[in-house]
């Protein structure tokens, strides 16, 4: 047998299908509510579990039917109300989502209960609304009728009504401050007049009550720094510390400052966010000092303004000894055979240990016309014509930051490898020499290059003679090539 029970103007068209029940028989409806997990958090003063306030929520009405019968309508009638210190209270906040004033965005019907399409209630499904205006309490009224099957006796618990909102309070002290959301059913035909309630069903159980915090601010702490750090000057000083992990902090940088307050190292969150670690390479002075410094370590989180130097910092001694004296290692006491125009390299570096921050310079024992550079120890020399023939020894020379030095030595000879009428120094003298030396001499390009390559005919200068030199000893049998003597 159909069961049905409605109101107001439902009352006729229920007795008209069903005379027999136009009382207001209550139909069991199974009811479970919850509000979505993980937005609850366990308050350090009294350890006990509130909601999260300031905070986007949903609450779902979870309704199945284990009645035995098909329900082809009823009423559903619920209140919000608020209670402060246990004592129900008007005015409380209450932010309805996407509501603006009305129903739907802030309460969504899903599961058979949508709005038509796909509904069990094909002939009335309606909400109404009390309120909904941004205070509690609020109330609604959901009203449904179907002629056909209605709710179908069987269908599991699952969630037909989502309320979509947040309580905003800035209080979170739980001896004053709790807010608790209840929801309770309420007489639809009274809504306005104090009676007991008068559902159309039963199983809701109510009142059901959650109580609201904002989460408490408690600063974030630093622990297991090292009370005293020893490290030598020649590597990166590398420290990790841990931040308790807490829902109430929002930690958003961290920092380190030596004895004069001043920032010192690199401290970086760890993308894990439990942990703090601190790089610091010391200052040179700070070697051997005999001093003891002091660097205090301090988190920030910014999204409460909470920054040094409003925080509490936690201090850690550092003593830095000192590295191995510098020592240079790879290319020395080498000797190189390099062309001019080419560019040969020598590649030094310093022993592991060493201090770090070392300086690198060189000497020459003559003067040189070609390039040289050397930076991060590798050494590049590019003679040019001027150097052709000459032996050049570097003298390379690494310095630390207290002014122990070590030097050593490599050697390179200039050779002459360059062919005479070839001033593209592709090593071949044909034609494209030939344009080469047109175009330098007169259309502005690059070159001509030295005398030693392109004076051809030996004159001491380079023009039109040379070229005419070089074509007819390329390509009318004359006379051969005659560039100045390399010294």
């Amino acid at each position: 047998m159909k069961r049905f029970s409605a109101l107001f103007g439902l009352l006729i068209l229920i007795t008209a299908f069903n005379p027999a029940h136009a009382q207001f028989d209550q139909i069991p409806i199974d009811f479970e509510l919850e509000i979505a997990p993980g937005n609850t958090f366990v308050h350090p003063d009294d350890g006990q579990t509130y909601y999260k306030a300031n905070t986007d929520l949903y609450l779902d009405i979870k309704i199945g039917n284990s009645s035995g019968e098909n329900l082809i309508g009823f009423i559903m009638a619920f209140r919000f109300y608020a209670k402060i210190n246990g004592i129900e209270t008007d005015g409380a906040p209450i932010v309805w989502y996407d509501a603006g004033g009305f129903p739907e965005g802030s309460i969504v019907r899903m599961n058979g209960w949508e709005e038509w399409s796909g509904s069990y209630w094909e002939i009335l499904n309606e909400i109404n609304i009390r309120n909904w205006d941004g205070s509690l309490p609020d109330s609604m009224d959901h009203t449904t009728a179907s002629i056909w099957t209605g709710f179908p006796d069987g269908e599991p618990i699952q969630t037909r009504l989502r309320f979509h909102f947040s309580i905003p309070m800035s209080g979170s002290d739980p001896q004053t401050d709790i807010i608790e959301l209840c929801i309770a059913e309420y007489d639809p035909f009274w809504p306005d007049v104090a009676v007991d309630p008068f559902p159309a069903y039963s199983g809701f159980d109510g009142p059901h009550c959650y109580k609201f915090l904002a989460m408490p601010f408690i600063p974030p702490t630093i622990e297991n720094v090292p009370p005293t750090m020893t490290t030598s000057h020649d590597v990166p000083y590398f420290v990790t510390f841990d931040t308790p992990s807490s829902e109430f902090n929002t930690i958003t940088g961290a920092g380190a400052v030596d004895e004069y307050e001043k920032p010192i190292g690199i401290v970086t969150p760890s993308l894990w966010g439990d942990q703090i670690q601190w790089i610091y390479d010391p200052p040179c002075e700070w070697i051997n000092d005999g001093l003891t410094h002091t660097v205090s370590f301090y988190l920030e989180d910014e999204t409460r303004g909470y920054v040094y130097p409003d925080v509490a910092l936690y201090t850690s001694a550092l003593i830095v000894t000192e590295g191995d004296l510098p020592e240079i290692m790879g290319d020395c006491e080498s000797e190189f055979l390099v062309n001019i125009f080419d560019t040969e390299t020598a590649d030094f570096s310093i022993n592991e240990y060493s201090k770090g921050g070392e300086t690198w310079s060189y000497d020459v024992n003559q003067n040189l016309s070609g390039q040289a550079s050397l930076e991060d120890g590798l050494l590049s020399f590019k003679p040019i014509e001027d150097d052709a023939g000459n032996e050049y020894t570097f003298t390379v020379r690494v310095v630390d930051c207290l002014g122990n030095y070590d030097e050593c030595y490599v050697t390179f000879n200039v050779g002459t490898s360059a062919l005479c009428g070839d001033p593209n120094y592709d090593m071949e003298v044909n034609i494209l020499d030939v344009v080469f030396l047109v175009n330098a001499v007169y259309k502005g390009g690059p070159g001509p290059g030295p005398l030693e390559i392109c004076d051809v005919n030996n004159d001491g200068s380079i023009n039109i003679l040379d070229i005419v030199r070089m074509i007819n000893f390329k390509y009318k049998d004359g006379p051969a090539l005659d560039c100045p003597v390399w010294e």
